[in-house]
């Protein structure tokens, strides 16, 4: 279920012996990670994806949500697949939440009905990646607002610790494909806020539409990441940022 959140969690971890320059890496998708406490509810797999998330709490700075402690039973119930349902706290792809994964359940019809409110269904009719709205200020997951003070922190962070934060954004045909046809990033807000920030970041969705040219981005894509050429493509613009900024 790793998501930018268990990234900075794992940093936290290890911070005793950090190095002078510090990367945390955030998917474009991962958004839809931060705003989840179990991955099961998102991805239609069963893996028993789960993890710890921020909210933003009352003190106006992130709060930790920590690992859900259920058991096997109550895992069912919160998929759906058990009775009576279940609702875990702080977890924005419940079953028939504002996410509406819907349960498949008599009447049919009226199961059919609520699937076109689905959030992969609605982004898939506007013709952009299933996680665009969540970059929206105004979203109910809060996305965007958790995500950015996981940038901040972690860049707070690093600087007390001595050493310099840098964020990595990873990415996919979907993102490049956005910023081809509007001019601008699909997660463009958060872009905006580490701008006004002044957070340091390699954003890989210019830097991989000016190399691809005409070739199809799902050209450097292998199993949902990066192949050998995709990955030799960060590695050499991290470099290079590195050696121009640091």
């Amino acid at each position: 279920g790793y998501g930018s959140d268990q990234a900075y969690l794992r940093y936290q971890r290890m911070s005793k012996n950090a190095p002078n320059i510090v990367i945390l890496g955030h998917l474009s998708e991962n958004i839809l990670r931060n705003s989840m406490r179990i991955r099961d509810l998102y991805s239609t797999s069963r893996e028993y994806g789960l993890k710890p998330r921020f909210i933003w709490g009352q003190d106006g700075d992130l709060e930790l949500v920590p690992l859900p402690d259920i058991n096997a039973e109550e895992f069912e119930r919160i998929l759906g697949l058990a009775s009576p349902p279940l609702v875990l706290e702080h977890e924005y792809f419940n079953p028939g939440g504002l996410a509406n994964p819907v349960l498949v359940t008599p009447p049919f019809t009226w199961s059919l009905l609520r699937s076109l409110g689905h959030f992969r269904l609605k982004a898939r009719l506007q013709g952009v990646p299933s996680y665009h709205a969540f970059y929206h200020p105004d979203h109910p997951a809060d996305g965007l607002r958790v995500t950015a003070g996981i940038f901040r922190n972690f860049a707070r962070d690093v600087r007390q610790a001595g050493g310099q934060p840098l964020l990595l954004i990873f990415a996919g045909p979907g993102d490049v494909e956005f910023l081809q046809e509007n001019n601008e990033s699909v997660y463009q807000s958060l872009v905006d806020i580490m701008d006004r920030e002044g957070l340091l970041y390699v954003d890989m969705a210019p830097v991989l539409l000016e190399y691809l040219g005409d070739r199809d981005p799902q050209e450097l894509i292998v199993l949902g990441h990066y192949n050998e050429e995709g990955n030799k493509l960060v590695a050499t613009a991290v470099e290079a940022f590195m050696r121009q900024r640091l």
